[in-house]
């Protein structure tokens, strides 16, 4: 039985990219935002709030029975600096596409955060209650409220740290590792632990839960806590950088414009209602990135 025709908001970002490899060629059509991306469609939703046509005309004319929400900033230092860009977009552009979808018929899958917690004793299950410490969690958690209020059947999907392969190549693992090979030291905070997560795995599980008809809030996350630092040397070890430029540093020390929750991370406790595990750790998945890369951070 053939997968249902889905849409991508934000198709052309590493979570969207990961989505389309999952569904496979011709299930599925998707926007973009701010840079042109071939047979993708044009859509801002931080403006979907003032005007929803652009959003009723995209499922018009698609006529998707699952929306995959993947747009969104990615960083909580622009959402700090920003507050009323983070609000448009993960806010009041995620409730009109909610409200689309319920006019449409479509159910709609977003994606969320830890940031949504405050980091004093993750990581978190899905029972736990959010307390957001910086713009970014807090605009999410607002988002994900509204688009369950609005949208009957919705399914919203935590995870965290996302990592992966990017056609543009310009992600944060992507950068440190350019500058790693540039010889430059790069500071990572030592005392913020989270549970990375690789984008292929988290799209996998995401298209799953949608396909099983999963409804509410589900955590999807890599099954190791660890810190930035960790990670970023487990990186710069498969990319075959120079690991004495890692250079970690407690997270005051780094002055970020965000607060950070320090011990978030989740746990994947509820997936295993459709029989699905948790993605990979960073050593298997990271191998595999390694030998599947085409591109910039390990050419070929």
């Amino acid at each position: 039985m053939p997968l249902p025709r889905s849409l991508i908001i934000g198709a052309s970002g590493l979570v969207g990219s990961a989505l389309a490899e999952a569904l496979g060629p011709d299930r599925w059509a998707g926007t973009f935002a701010n840079r042109l991306s071939p047979g993708l469609t044009s859509l801002d939703l931080a403006d979907a709030a003032r005007d929803p046509l652009p959003v009723l005309r995209v499922l018009d004319r698609v006529h998707p029975r699952i929306v995959y929400l993947a747009a969104g900033f990615v960083s909580p230092d622009a959402c700090e600096a920003d507050p009323k860009a983070a609000e448009a977009l993960h806010v009041h552009g995620a409730a009109a596409l909610a409200r689309a979808c319920a006019a449409n018929g479509a159910r709609l899958v977003c994606f969320s955060t830890d940031h949504v917690f405050d980091g004093e004793a993750g990581p978190y299950d899905e029972e736990a209650g959010p307390r957001p410490v910086n713009v970014f969690g807090r605009t999410k958690l607002a988002g994900e409220e509204a688009i369950l209020r609005e949208c009957a059947g919705s399914l919203v999907i935590r995870t965290a740290a996302v990592y992966g392969p990017e056609a543009r190549g310009d992600g944060i693992a992507y950068r440190l590792v350019a500058a790693l090979r540039a010889g430059r030291p790069v500071p990572v905070s030592s005392d913020q632990y989270t549970t990375p997560t690789y984008s292929r795995d988290l799209a996998a599980a995401a298209v799953a839960l949608a396909e099983a008809g999963a409804a509410g809030v589900y955590h999807v996350a890599g099954p190791e806590v660890m810190n930035t630092a960790t990670f970023a040397i487990a990186l710069a070890r498969k990319a075959g950088c120079p690991v004495s430029l890692v250079s970690p540093y407690p997270t005051l020390a780094l002055c970020l414009p965000a607060p950070r929750p320090l011990r978030a991370g989740l746990r994947s406790t509820k997936i295993r209602d459709i029989g699905a595990g948790p993605p990979r750790g960073p050593e298997a998945a990271l191998e595999h990135w390694v030998k599947n890369q085409r591109g910039a951070l390990w050419p070929l």
